[in-house]
């Protein structure tokens, strides 16, 4: 058995460099010298306070996977904030740039950006592939087939027992939909038209049409689950056992609690695709973030036939907001590697006073999560442990 491997998960920061309000405490009155906090300054928080943890357990990190939306809605600065933080706080603990993996969100990408075009990366691969970390194939930035530079897109480690591999899924994320004719004949001058000289009104109609023109699509493309197959299969294997292969990405493989979102394009569009790529490249543990909510389950996804059956554990990672005190990120460790991997998730404090403390021991959330690879049939000697969907 190998050592624990443990992870940072984060997601869905929402920083820039502007500043971000943050509504920590519900201020009715304006009192002088007792400014709003931001969610730069909790982030720093709470990275503060995870390095106090690591350093009195004694701990190290093997990686820490970002599954997007560093931005708050596009603003700049939100990708090169997270990362320094990360690379300041977490450096002594193992975390350089080529442990980092990241995968961009929804709010990460240009509105109204071309899908596979260079306006839409050129912020997080400038913030994160210019710094030596791993990064989806981006489409229409990257090639086919793959060059020599596989690296950057998959983490590995030294015993080859686990592989992590980042997708990217908001290449169709805020874009302006194709529009038949007559209407893009006329679409453009429709404000004028309409506005009858009224400047402002015209410029209020303008972003309205371009709104309702604008879809939140989430996908794969063919072309980027092509190279993750590829990449897959040429990943070096452990000497023993199987390997733990690991799915970094933005978007949800389904909705993580009963909230409901009404919009289009609510879920990735060629879903079962992906699940297909999740079960033929035998991936054992995928993450997510998007949704706000924290949750783990198991994804079983069947052949055609309704036999082959293979499980996937999904976590959704949630952000640090206000009423996750004391659950604003996760570590996530995996014991028993390669054989009878463990996986247990722990949550961690935003960083307040009253919530910093570190624990001595892991908290578990409910219990530590157990599951098999694809093949594997070794049973724990834990009969709670052997229920692998209660969570």
């Amino acid at each position: 058995m190998t050592e624990p491997t443990t992870f940072l998960h984060l997601t869905d920061t929402h920083v820039s460099s502007d500043g971000v309000p943050f509504a920590w405490d519900d201020q009715k009155v304006a009192i002088p010298g007792n400014p709003p906090p931001t969610r730069e300054e909790v982030l720093t928080l709470l990275l503060q306070r995870l390095a106090e943890r690591l350093a009195s357990q004694n701990r190290v990190l093997d990686g820490v996977l970002f599954s997007g939306d560093a931005q708050s809605r596009g603003a700049p600065g939100g990708h090169e904030l997270v990362l320094d933080l990360v690379l300041e706080h977490l450096k002594p603990f193992g975390i350089t740039p080529d442990r980092i993996v990241a995968t961009p969100g929804n709010h990460d990408v240009p509105r109204d950006s071309m899908p596979s075009s260079v306006e839409r990366y050129q912020d997080f691969v400038r913030a994160w592939r210019d710094r030596g970390c791993v990064v989806p194939w981006l489409d229409g930035i990257d090639s086919m087939p793959l060059s020599a530079a596989t690296e950057r897109h998959r983490l590995v480690a030294a015993d080859q027992t686990w592989a992590i591999f980042p997708v990217n899924t908001s290449n169709w994320s805020h874009v302006t939909s194709t529009l038949p004719k007559p209407l893009s004949d006329v679409w453009e001058k429709i404000p004028d038209l309409v506005a009858g000289g009224d400047a402002a009104k015209a410029t209020a109609l303008r972003e309205q049409l371009q709104a309702l023109a604008r879809y939140d699509m989430a996908r794969v493309s063919k072309q980027q689950l092509e190279v993750l197959r590829s990449l897959v299969a040429a990943t070096p294997q452990p000497e023993e056992g199987r390997q733990l292969r690991i799915a970094v990405m933005h978007h949800h493989l389904r909705a993580p609690s009963l909230r409901e979102e009404l919009k289009p394009f609510a879920d990735i569009s060629n879903l079962e695709q992906v699940r297909a790529f999740l079960k033929g490249s035998g991936i054992g543990l995928a993450l997510h973030g998007h949704k706000h909510e924290h949750a783990a389950y198991f994804d079983h996804i069947y052949g055609p036939d309704g036999e082959d059956l293979h499980r996937t554990l999904v976590i959704s990672g949630a952000t640090f907001e206000v009423g996750r005190e004391a659950d604003a990120a996760r570590l996530i460790t995996v014991t028993g590697l390669p054989h009878v991997p463990e996986v247990m998730i722990e949550p961690l404090s935003r960083g307040e006073s009253s919530t910093g403390i570190a624990r001595s021991q892991p908290f578990l959330l409910k219990k530590s999560f157990v599951f098999h690879l694809a093949g594997h049939h070794a049973q724990t000697s834990d009969p709670a442990k052997q229920n692998f969907v209660r969570l």
